[in-house]
């Protein structure tokens, strides 16, 4: 946990279709746990490995940020996301990013308002 109170979880999913979907369950539910059990505010962020807001249809988290990351150099899929629950979402605005040549992904950033 952090000084200000967040708790941030960074994941890469599976690229196999339905076993990302189980990886995300399991990663919500315990992410969910974290919040109660130590009375903190959760950011799940990384390569999801799943397209078109999939992981915010799923679950109850919601997008922090909307751009699509991949491919890096034409970026017309979200695969990576940085998600919130929607409570917290007023807590934070989307930073855009440079393109970096060390990945096939763009990065995506946020700034915490606390």
């Amino acid at each position: 946990m952090l000084d200000n109170g967040w708790t941030v979880i960074n994941t890469h999913l599976s690229f196999v279709p339905l076993v990302n979907v189980y990886q995300l369950f399991k990663l919500s539910r315990w992410a969910k746990a974290i919040e109660r059990e130590y009375s903190t505010k959760v950011i799940l962020l990384g390569d999801f490995n799943l397209p078109g807001g999939i992981p915010s249809k799923l679950t109850l988290w919601k997008r922090a940020t909307q751009s699509s990351s991949y491919p890096s150099w034409n970026p017309k899929i979200s695969f990576d996301y940085i998600l919130m629950r929607d409570e917290h979402l007023s807590q934070s605005t989307e930073v855009i990013t440079p393109t970096l040549d060390i990945s096939d992904h763009r990065p995506l950033s946020i700034d915490l308002v606390n």
